[in-house]
Parts: structure tokens; sequence; C-alpha cells
């Protein structure tokens, strides 16, 4: 899998941890509450990681954000 950003890596973690924690999905304004970032902010960190395959969701479903686990390398 591609290697992260540091600031993406918060983000994934984020989606993971609240996931765990609250049995859905954050919203994008939850992240960047969370995370102290601007939602367009964001927005841009999940577009990345939608790019790199570590998270998915269905294109107009509110809080459907889901991580793709990691996967041990070979």
């Amino acid at each position: 899998m591609e290697e992260l950003s540091p600031q993406q890596q918060k983000v994934y973690n984020f989606i993971k941890d609240y996931h765990a924690q609250n049995g859905i999905s954050p919203a994008m304004a939850d992240i960047a509450e969370g995370l102290g970032l601007a939602v367009s902010t964001v927005a841009t960190y999940v577009d990345a990681l939608r790019r790199k395959k570590r998270v998915t969701s269905m294109a107009g479903v509110p809080r459907s954000l889901r991580v793709v686990p990691e996967t041990a390398a070979p």
C-alpha cells in the first residue's frame, strides 16, 4: 500500500477510531472538529486517502466512509 503522509495518517486513524467508538462513520465536520482542521482541508485529505485506496465511501451517502484494513507486507 502507498505510504500516507503524517496528516493523512491522522485523518485515517481518526476515521478508524471514530467508527470503532461510535458505531458509525464520522462526517467531514466531525473529522474537522476532532483534528482542528477546516472541512475543505479534511476533504482534500479524504480524497487522497480514496486515491490511495485506504478509505471507501458511497457517493451521496452521508457517513459512509470506511477504512480499508491495512494488510501485512509480504
